[in-house]
């Protein structure tokens, strides 16, 4: 994956202004989110992607897909957290990042629409969490 595009990826969701509303600046790679963070938060993780070639070798092109999980304390709260994230991003295009460190984003669509997630109590997770998930696929120039 490209590690400027997921820096990014991080500061077009913490600047857009339905996901800052509810999150603020708690958008984390899945796994590093710190024990102290309150709900509500984002979580996103590269799950594949590709270089892209033609018949002369590989193209500037390339596709990631990332999977975004909007993590709240009720499943109503998860779900408009998801929907604030999918209005962020669903076919978005342009520049995307912080001023002198952005990516071009060709277009990014819904690879997979919202899968609910919930810990209830006794399965080992955090009792009252739930997310919601989705992947995005984020064509962008390399």
């Amino acid at each position: 994956m490209s590690a400027a595009l997921e820096k990014a990826l991080h500061y077009h969701l913490i600047n857009t202004a339905g996901v800052a509303s509810i999150v603020a600046a708690r958008e984390y790679p899945a796994g590093e989110v710190p024990s102290s963070a309150p709900l509500a938060y984002v979580t996103h993780q590269a799950i594949s992607g590709n270089q892209e070639t033609h018949g002369t070798g590989s193209s500037a092109l390339a596709w990631a897909r990332y999977q975004l999980t909007a993590w709240a304390a009720s499943s109503l709260a998860a779900h408009t957290l998801a929907d604030a994230v999918r209005a962020a991003l669903f076919m978005y295009r342009g520049n995307m990042g912080q001023a002198g460190a952005t990516v071009e984003v060709k277009r990014i669509f819904l690879d997979i629409e919202a899968t609910e997630l919930a810990w209830p109590e006794g399965t080992g997770g955090e009792k009252g969490v739930f997310g919601v998930a989705a992947d995005f696929r984020i064509w962008f120039v390399r």
